[in-house]
């Protein structure tokens, strides 16, 4: 849940939800996504409260170095903690060189096939990807972990091993 509807829900105000509160889900989603954890796993706070308290007034989360600049960027601009400041869907699938023009089509007219999306999308669109086998190795994966988990539970559960996803 986005910052600006805990602090709302916590005050009584029912008007906190817009679209910036989609954009911070998907920004967390894409995160957890990245990691395989959610970012404020519950049992690292003493109550939901302590939880709920990190996510309004703490540092936003973000993506490990191992992934681009750009990945980073793209999940930052997603996860700004006040909504008015938080990227756009717009903003988020368009070119960093084009975000401040005034228009889509004068964009359009300037940049021509550069308005494809941001830069880490722009770079999604060019990796090669065996769906097949990255689908594969993520279940093997799984089962290993599931395995590990049941000999070792107090171990944390380790990153996915496969790179195949992730820009260099």
């Amino acid at each position: 849940m986005a910052p600006e509807r805990i602090k709302g829900e916590s005050q009584n105000a029912l008007g906190t939800y817009t679209v910036s509160s989609d954009v911070w889900s998907v920004g967390l989603a894409a995160l957890e996504t990245a990691i395989g954890k959610y970012p404020y796993p519950p049992e690292t706070y003493s109550n939901v409260f302590a939880q709920l308290t990190a996510i309004v007034h703490g540092d936003p989360p973000e993506l490990p170095d191992s992934y681009s600049e750009n990945a980073r960027d793209w999940v930052s601009k997603c996860l700004v903690k006040h909504p008015e400041d938080r990227a756009t869907y717009a903003q988020l699938l368009v070119c960093h060189r084009v975000r401040h023009l005034y228009s889509l089509y004068s964009a359009l007219l300037i940049y021509g096939d550069v308005m494809q999306g941001h830069p880490f999308l722009q770079e999604d669109t060019r990796r090669n990807v065996d769906m097949r086998e990255w689908v594969a190795s993520a279940l093997q994966w799984r089962e290993v972990q599931k395995q590990q988990r049941r000999m070792r539970p107090q171990e944390p559960e380790q990153l996915h091993p496969s790179d195949t996803l992730r820009p260099s």
